[in-house]
């Protein structure tokens, strides 16, 4: 079985044989934004997808998905327990509260994050963090915006 996320490597998801996902995360958040169809829900929706799968036996189960943990209202407090995850946000601009916002600003590099958001969510984050995703010949990847030395 093979690892969806590794701390060190990133995410690496084959999701059928023309399209696959090759995440490289610079630090402990990032924030995607971008069109609608660039993947952000895709890549959400094929993990569920897969953590449901992780209830069949092991040799039914392709990726281990179980250091990935799926945001959604219910999960704050399951997060606030993790250390070593990544933790995937989709349309985080519609359902993170002031709670989570603050726990992802505490959280100095127990968990990774990777947040789907299309406007500002008060994460204290240097612009060197936002992205997008684009397709390299069938390869999902994350463009960061920007790259300069200090905005750490």
């Amino acid at each position: 079985m093979e690892k969806c996320f590794d701390w060190n490597l990133g995410l690496h998801l084959k999701y059928n044989e023309n399209l696959e996902f090759k995440l490289w995360f610079k630090g402990f958040k990032t924030i995607i934004s971008g069109e609608s169809g660039t993947g952000k829900s895709l890549l959400y929706n094929k993990i569920k997808e897969l953590q449901e799968d992780n209830l069949n036996p092991d040799w039914l189960r392709k990726y281990d998905v179980g250091n990935i943990v799926l945001y959604n209202r219910d999960s704050l407090d399951k997060i606030k327990k993790s250390k070593k995850n990544l933790i995937i946000i989709d349309r985080a601009d519609l359902i993170l509260d002031e709670d989570m916002v603050s726990w992802i600003n505490y959280d100095c590099g127990y968990n990774k994050y990777l947040i789907f958001s299309r406007k500002p969510l008060g994460i204290d984050l240097s612009p060197n963090y936002f992205g997008e995703f684009i397709n390299v010949n069938g390869v999902i990847q994350i463009k960061y915006e920007f790259d300069v030395r200090g905005w750490n």
